[in-house]
């Protein structure tokens, strides 16, 4: 299953070019870490937090492959590890949160469903951000991570969906 064209290097090494989920494997290690949460220390101590709940160090070796997982599973471990601490009106435009079935954790599944979004309009007086993908968040949602990644402003795209969100939204200010 190894890819021979990954290529090995420390986390700390590839930390910069690292972005919510991204795929890597430690050395000796054929299980997927999908990044979720990223924590820039003094630029010797970064780690990530994987979608199982592992703090890993940038002095780890890993292997990259490329890959990108927009869509995951969070294992119940790693809820344990994380606790939610920014809430969503302190976030901005370019940001990169993780969205999450919040009613699976609640219950006790030990999986939940996750997907990295970035973003793309704050309402402030609605209290909403609208997602470059189109989706709404809500700042009294509960179902969302920071991962302490942004986009600069010049690399925010919207998809057609998220396009056409914002559209709507010029129609119908409601929301």
């Amino acid at each position: 299953m190894a890819d021979q064209s990954w290529s090995l290097a420390s986390l700390r090494t590839v930390f910069s070019d690292l972005a919510p989920g991204d795929v890597f494997h430690l050395l000796n290690d054929s299980i997927p870490h999908v990044v979720v949460i990223m924590i820039d220390g003094d630029g010797e101590s970064v780690a990530v937090i994987d979608q199982e709940g592992n703090m890993i160090f940038g002095h780890r070796p890993v292997r990259l492959s490329g890959e990108h997982w927009g869509r995951f599973a969070l294992d119940y471990g790693f809820f344990e590890l994380v606790a939610q601490v920014d809430p969503l009106d302190q976030l901005d435009v370019g940001d990169v949160v993780i969205i999450y079935d919040r009613e699976s954790v609640d219950e006790g599944y030990q999986y939940a469903q996750a997907e990295v979004v970035v973003l793309g309009y704050k309402n402030i007086e609605g209290k909403y951000f609208v997602t470059t993908d189109g989706g709404v968040i809500f700042f009294d949602d509960a179902g969302y991570l920071p991962t302490n990644y942004s986009l600069p402003p010049d690399k925010i795209e919207f998809t057609p969906a998220g396009k056409e969100r914002m559209e709507s939204l010029r129609l119908s200010p409601h929301l």
